[in-house]
Parts: structure tokens; sequence; C-alpha cells
């Protein structure tokens, strides 16, 4: 195996900052290095073929370096401020070319795009672009500062105001009252937290050379102090009369980038919807799917190229879909529901020909619509008039479908079951300490949205005949739902409950089974809840059903009957099941 050589270029001379410092070093990229290809091998002496070595690709450096400075410089003027800073920290060459001197015409062109604010006299045209067209924090250069303070002329993220500004404290004002009062003349100060606060640095500078002038007796250097005063109050109170003019033309910057923002968005929104009607979707569907604020379109290039076509697409085509669906299916919907009502009467002759046990056991009419033989037939084209004969051959397989139903219902609830807490793999589902109940609306599991006769279902003989008013949506396809009747949900609370009484029975609560609990017919009484008048003796599916609406929060006191009194209770059962059948009467049981 050959190795390869690689030649680390020799690093270039730091090029000079440009003029008052543009502070453009704190974010520059470190020198950029070149490799040299490795040598192409000797020839195949085997073979007598030559191998003509590739020419070496030339890194960005290189082709920037060919370009006469006219021509760079050209290209350059057409950059706006932020990637003219954003080219300046791309490697050490360009860096050089755009803060050179002689390249200031490129900045003052690309500033008078923008129509900005003249330029203060103590900063570049690089440091005033950046301050005007980078939201950094010029100090820390980590958070993202979008507010300039146009009296400081600065941009200052809140933890770093808070180190860099000052305020004159009373002592101050007490010892250097002449001092403290010429502060706000000759330097320049922002309104926070309710007081004057001036940039630390510019506070010390300018109280070292009033301390120093009040001390000198040169007259040079007092003439010097007093010529710098002057000037500098010319320079505070035209940066104050400034204010104004920058805030002004930062909202019309911010109009010009929305406007502009706009423009863009409508022009991509555009460009992608000619690429979905070429697709062959249409007007309607795309127009009520997307707009300039869905995710692909808000933000990017207004000309939609084929790899940004091929990156959008997919994000927005299902939504699209999705309306084409929905719209079609309501379209369709009056036609379906005229349909629905020819197969509940196919439907009703089926069932009628059953045993009543077995017709307890078959789903609604609703769970059969969305069967692929149903649905075809119901979403049939609206032309096409169906009858009863064209629902034949559901009929012929509907004793199959009805037991693919109940095998399918069966299944979920052992998904169920095994899926919750502290179960165990492949538990019976006939185990008497699971307990289930009906989801909530919407597919919610709030106790209070649903009656306890649908909160507590114990056994495949509830879960399979349990008819529910609550409903959820079932997604038929991507934008199409349909109101079916709720699934189950495990319910924890009531299973917890079951094994406090199968072991209050005496039963072994993991492995107790239905058919033992209803074979010994226990009975419970919640003490909790008697009175002086009596109490109620409770079979233990009405035990579940007293826990679960009377005491969900905490465990009261329960106990076990007594031989004499589930004796008792199951005669007066027997005897008011008797009254029952005689026909409708008052009757008061006292337990």
């Amino acid at each position: 195996m050959m190795k390869r050589n690689a030649a680390s270029s020799s690093s270039q001379t730091e090029p000079p900052d440009d003029m008052n410092g543009s502070n453009l070093g704190a974010r520059r990229t470190g020198a950029s290095t070149s490799k040299a290809g490795s040598k192409s091998g000797p020839a195949d002496t085997d073979t007598g073929s030559s191998k003509v070595p590739a020419k070496p690709r030339k890194n960005l450096e290189a082709l920037i370096s060919e370009l006469p400075t006219d021509i760079l410089l050209e290209v350059l003027s057409h950059l706006p401020p932020r990637d003219l800073l954003h080219a300046a920290r791309t490697n050490r060459l360009l860096r050089k070319t755009v803060l050179n001197r002689g390249s200031m015409s490129v900045w003052k062109t690309s500033l008078e795009a923008y129509d900005t604010p003249e330029t203060p006299e103590d900063f570049s045209l690089p440091r005033w672009a950046a301050l005007l067209f980078e939201p950094i924090c010029q100090v820390c250069w980590n958070k993202k500062v979008m507010n300039v303070d146009w009296y400081l002329l600065k941009r200052i993220c809140p933890a770093c105001k808070a180190k860099c500004l000052t305020r004159l404290s009373f002592s101050m004002r007490y010892k250097h009252p002449q001092l403290s009062a010429a502060t706000e003349t000759y330097i320049s100060s922002t309104w926070h937290e309710g007081a004057a606060h001036f940039w630390a640095s510019d506070f010390e500078d300018f109280k070292s050379r009033w301390d120093k002038a009040a001390e000198s007796i040169d007259p040079v250097e007092i003439t010097a102090f007093e010529k710098w005063k002057k000037e500098r109050a010319i320079q505070v109170a035209k940066r104050i009369q400034m204010v104004p003019v920058y805030e002004e033309w930062r909202k019309g910057l911010t109009s010009k980038n929305k406007n502009e923002a706009e423009r863009r968005r409508e022009l991509r929104l555009r460009g992608v919807r000619s690429r979905f009607l070429e697709l062959g979707y249409l007007d309607i569907d795309i127009d009520s799917a997307i707009s300039v604020e869905s995710d692909g379109i808000f933000s990017g290039s207004p000309d939609v190229t084929d790899a940004i076509w091929a990156n959008v697409k997919g994000k927005l085509e299902p939504a699209i879909i999705e309306a084409r669906n929905l719209r079609l299916a309501l379209d369709l919907e009056p036609t379906v529901e005229k349909r629905m009502g020819i197969l509940e009467d196919v439907y009703s002759t089926y069932l009628e020909g059953l045993r009543p046990s077995e017709q307890y056991f078959c789903p609604p009419l609703e769970d059969l619509r969305p069967i692929p033989e149903v649905l075809t037939i119901l979403e049939a084209d609206k032309t096409h008039k169906i009858t009863q004969s064209d629902f034949k051959p559901v009929v012929d397989v509907l004793d199959d479908l009805v037991a693919c139903y109940q095998e399918e219902k069966k299944k979920t609830l052992v998904n169920l079951l095994n899926s919750s807490r502290g179960r165990y793999m492949n538990e019976p589902l006939e185990l008497a300490r699971n307990v289930f109940r009906r989801a909530g609306c919407q597919g919610s599991s709030v106790r209070s949205q649903a009656p306890t006769s649908d909160c507590v279902l114990v056994g495949w003989a509830m879960l399979g005949t349990h008819i529910t008013d609550a409903y959820s949506e079932v997604m038929l396809r991507p934008g199409v739902y349909l109101n079916m009747p709720a699934g189950f949900i495990y319910n924890e609370l009531s299973s917890r409950h079951s094994g406090e009484l199968i072991d209050m029975a005496g039963l072994n609560p993991q492995t107790a089974s239905i058919n033992e609990m209803d074979s010994m017919d226990p009975r419970f009484i919640c003490d909790t809840c008697s009175t002086p008048k009596g109490y109620a003796i409770l079979s233990w599916r009405a035990a579940l059903c007293h826990l679960f609406e009377k005491h969900p929060n905490r465990w009261p006191t329960m106990r076990l009957a007594s031989k004499d009194e589930a004796a008792q209770a199951k005669s007066n059962e027997a005897n008011f099941e008797r009254r029952q059948k005689r026909g409708p009467a008052t009757i008061v049981l006292t337990f």
C-alpha cells in the first residue's frame, strides 16, 4: 500500500486591521491550509500503459489569487453588507482584500444600496456595517441581539449591559460635582434601569483625562484637553441628534426586509405550486393545503431548483393529499349515508338469523364501514345506483368478517393488557384482576367523561358485548376520519381494586380467574358508606363499580360480608328477580 504525503502550505502574514478597528477579528476563522495532492505512481510495466496524473484541484485561495483585483472588487461590490462581513472572515486573503484601505469603495457601494445613515466620524465603514447588519452582541459575540442602542452605537446583550455599563454614584456626585455635571456633555449615555448609564471604559477614560488635566500646569496639555472636550461635546450632541434618523432608518429597513421576505415567499410558493400542478394535483387542493406560512415555503430561495423541490415535496405533498381526500370524501358523503342505510337493512336481516347470544358479539354497524369489501361498495361512483343485491358478496362472507372482528378485538385487548405496567407477558385475558374501560371522547382517558358502565369491564363476555355512546375519530385515509365506537384502555385503578377484592375473598390475585370469582360469588360491604339506615351488600363486580365511582382517590374501609349477610343479600336478589318477572312494581329493598 502506498502512503500519501501531504504538505501544509506556509502560513500567510496577518493582514492589517481596518481603520478604527471593525472587531471583525473577534470572529475570524483560523488560517486556511492547503494540501498538495499525492504524486501518481509509476507506469504499469506489465501492460505498458502510462497513467496521466490528474490536475490538482485548486482551493479557494488559489482561485481568488488568480483574479485581477479590479474584477474581484467589482464582484464584492454586489454583495450585501452582511455578506461582505462573512467574506472577510472566510480566509486571510479575502480579509486582506476586503479590509484594505483601497477597498473602501466596495463597502460604500454596499451600504448605499441600503440607504444607510451617514457613517459616524469615529466609525470605519466595515465597523459601521457590522453594527447595522450583524445581529450579535459586540461584547461576548455569542448572543443574538436584534436592537441597536443608538445612543451608545452598540449592540449589547442584557448580560453584557450589566457588566459594561456604569452610572454616577451618589459619592461620585458628592466628591466630584464638576466632573459629574460635565459627564453627560462629553460622554454618550443611555437610559437603563431608570437612570442614565455610561459605557464603563468611556467613563474611565474621561475621568482619567479630567483628573490629569486638573493636576496639570502645562498650558499645552490644558489646551489639548479643552480642545478634546469641545470635539467630544460636538460629537455627543450630534449623536443625540442622529438617534431619530437611525431609528427611522431601522424602521424602514425592517419594513423593506419584510416586504422583500413576502415577495420571496410568494415567488417560492408560485414555483412550488407549479411543480405540484405538473404532478396532476388540482388548484383547489394545493391552495387549501399550502401557503406562504407553510414549512418549506416560509424561508429559502425564491427559485425552486430541483434540489429544493426534492426537499420541499416530501414536506408538503402529504398535506395536499389530505386536502384532496377530504374534498372527495365530503363530496361523496351524502351518497355514502344513503348507502349506509341500505347496508343497515342488509345487516339487520343477517342479525335476525343469529341466536341472541351470537348477536351481542357482532360488531356495530359503524365498524363495518372501514372493511375494504364494504368500503368499495359505499364509495363507488355517485352515478352507480347501489341496491341490496350489491351487498350480497359482503353478506356471503359476513360470518368470516364477524369472526375476524372478534379475533382482532381480543388481540387488541391482550396487547393492551401486556403493555400495561406490572403485567406478565402473555397473561390471560380472563384473569379477574384485569379490568378495562372505554376510552373517553376523542380518545381521552379522563374518568369524568364516561359513565361507570363504560369504565369497569371485566372479561370477554362484558368486553365483547359492550355497547357505548362514546365515539372517537379513526383515520380512514390521510385527511379522512370516521366517528367510530371508542376503543378500550386498561383500567389501572379498577385493576388494583380488583386485586384487593380477590385477595379479600381468599384467592390469589395473580391466578384467580373470572369464573372462579363468579363461582365463589363473594359479597363485600363498604363500611365507609354505611349509614344508620343500613348498608349495601355488593357483588364483586358491583363493588368494583362502587369503588371506581365513589372512592377513586383512596381505598375505603371494605370488608368481606359474613355468611349470614351474603345469604340474606342473595335471597333478596332472588326475590327481586321473581317480582320483576311478574310485572313492574315499586320495590324497596332493605339490607
